[in-house]
């Protein structure tokens, strides 16, 4: 039979016998050399390729939806009210935060991620200290590669795939305590406040791993397992739910969504702990919980609408998937489309590519198959790594959208889980095929995920607000239409951009005439279209800006495309770039 790794090696997770204590959390710290020289080193090497990466690229939209609520939020405006977002509102609370305290630029965002990476890079060698010296600092390599520098945003999705990742170093490296689970449970509702989503996939891979570990070797009937079978069950019923009702892609669930299911019919079958032990496990988890998302239940309502902020922070982000695009883009083209590229361009660097892609493709469904195997094979007193479990569950966010983007917000877990499972006689191999995956990386994509690496020259951007690195293109498309917003308007001036375009109101200091960030997230009916345009009739902003090459345009953008002209009084006056300028008649 194969072993995939030491017995001894995975005990460390949950002693045999370790009943639940309560008190102070307390690390199981190592004082041997890896567990001090290798995350140092692994730290420092991240924080340095971060550094020099940092300022370079930009995704203007979203980095705008970002700075523009924060810039609403100092404003003293209220979130989910006042102006209406996709998520729950921990995110742009904090970047406020950064924005007070570091001023009022669009890298000052990048700054906390930077340090969350160098230090995920660090506590990965520590996890992986018993496994020689390569093969953690190659890990450390790894996780900083294939994490924030693959996108270079300020993203809730980083911030949500970072807590992630301390759920798993937590239940990984501290004993079993009552302590454990509460800091378990305030990072899971944090997340939930940073990015609802995220948040019930990261609190299902924890659950499921908590009823594992509370199960014993003491033998019950089935009434006595009742709860934690119940909440399984229910858990199962709400993947199936997810994958065929909300979220329903064949060759996705099939790559990514399989192996939730198959964790949780693993753990049906396998003996679940006793009523008494999973209320001990998940009360003080739930407690931590509620520690972690009630402030911001509280914020609302004492300055805001609960109501309104339900419906339009959480409930109206579902609306973005009836969007046509998401349905094109399948994670296995990504080893299609580098096969055309060999096939139109022989040579060595496009068959590297070819290699990469199915490498980085194979890693979610080998790690899939190899979680299950341990964990249907693992008797309760050998515990597994906490990483197989929550890795799978975490990897429905990259069901969302299926581009490269979207599984680099989670390959970071999978590729930690297959390190935790090396066997010692190919850590060296694995090792070595981490870095050469990761150098690949950063010589071919890393900050520039967006564009051919021909293109990959960066200039300043030379714009107040943006101290950045960004194509030479795109810094003269902004400059020219910021010049020309400050040629037509004042500063007490409305300007409006759709479909999604708030970068232009953080950049051009100018005031929104709307709730909205995006007609494509906040616009699906005729009542909300109507509102719409009472809004602009209201506020009358002296110019409208459109780029209709966007892929959120969509029925209710044509239609006010139309209606600038015939119904609100405006004319096209230039265009620059991408963007179409309307002006007031």
């Amino acid at each position: 039979m194969i072993k995939l790794v030491p017995e001894s090696s995975m005990n460390k997770y949950s002693p045999k016998g370790e009943n639940i204590r309560a008190g102070h959390i307390k690390f199981q710290f190592s004082a041997q050399p890896n567990g001090i020289i290798l995350p140092i080193i692994s730290g420092i090497i991240s924080l340095a390729i971060l550094i020099y990466y940092h300022d370079l690229f930009w995704y203007a939209p979203d980095e705008g939806v970002f700075a523009h609520f924060a810039d609403r939020v100092n404003e003293g405006k209220i979130y989910g009210v006042d102006f209406h977002g996709v998520q729950p509102g921990y995110h742009t609370i904090w970047n406020a935060f950064l924005f007070d305290i570091f001023g009022r630029d669009l890298v000052v965002l990048r700054y906390p991620l930077v340090l969350l990476s160098a230090l995920q890079a660090a506590l990965v060698a520590y996890m992986l200290r018993d496994k020689g010296v390569i093969l953690p600092l190659a890990a450390g390599l790894w996780v900083t590669c294939f994490g924030f520098l693959q996108f270079i945003n300020p993203s809730a999705n980083w911030y949500a795939f970072y807590l992630a990742f301390f759920c798993i170093f937590i239940l990984s490296e501290c004993p079993r305590s009552v302590m454990r689970l509460v800091i378990t449970g305030i990072l899971i509702g944090v997340c939930l406040g940073i990015r609802h989503p995220s948040g019930v996939f990261l609190g299902a891979g924890v659950l499921s791993y908590l009823l594992y570990e509370a199960a014993s070797e003491q033998k019950y009937d089935l009434k006595q397992t009742f709860l934690a079978r119940s909440l399984l069950v229910t858990l199962l019923a709400g993947l199936f739910t997810y994958i065929f009702a909300i979220h329903f892609d064949l060759s996705g669930s099939l790559y990514i969504g399989l192996w939730p299911v198959l964790c949780v019919g693993t753990l049906l079958l396998k003996k679940p702990a006793g009523n008494l032990e999973t209320i001990k496990t998940l009360m003080p988890c739930g407690l931590g919980v509620l520690i972690g998302i009630v402030p911001l239940f509280l914020y609302q309502m004492v300055y805001g609408d609960l109501m309104i902020w339900a419906e339009t922070s959480i409930l109206h982000s579902a609306r973005i998937l009836d969007r046509d695009f998401f349905d094109v883009h399948k994670y296995y083209n990504l080893i299609l489309y580098a096969v055309y590229a060999l096939i139109a361009d022989p040579g060595i660097v496009s068959l590297a590519t070819v290699l990469y892609w199915a490498a980085l493709y194979s890693i979610v469904p080998l790690t899939g198959a190899l979680s299950i195997y341990y964990i249907a094979r693992t008797k309760h007193h050998h515990k597994i790594s906490p990483v197989l479990m929550i890795s799978l569950f975490f990897g429905y966010v990259s069901l969302y959208y299926q581009i490269p983007i979207y599984l680099f917000y989670s390959l970071g877990l999978y590729g930690i889980a297959l390190f935790m499972l090396v066997p010692s006689q190919y850590k060296n191999l694995a090792a070595g095929i981490a870095i050469a995956l990761s150098l690949f990386s950063m010589a071919q994509y890393i900050a520039m995920p967006l564009e051919h690496p021909a293109t990959r020259k960066t200039v300043p951007a030379n714009i107040e607000g943006a101290s950045l690195k960004i194509t030479e293109t795109s810094r003269d498309q902004y400059n020219d239409l910021l010049k020309y917003i400050n040629e037509q308007t004042q500063k007490t001036d409305y300007v409006f951009a759709f479909p999604v375009n708030p970068e232009i109101y953080f950049l051009s200091k100018r005031k929104n005439p709307t709730p909205y960030v995006s007609t494509a997230i906040s616009i699906s009916s005729d009542q909300e279209y109507e509102t719409l345009l009472i809004y602009l009739k209201q506020k009358q902003p002296r110019l409208i800006i459109n780029r209709p090459d966007d892929k959120y345009m969509g029925l209710y953008e044509e239609q006010l495309v139309s209606d600038l002209t015939s119904e609100l009084g405006y004319k096209q006056s230039t265009s620059i770039g991408h963007f179409l300028v309307y002006k007031k008649e």
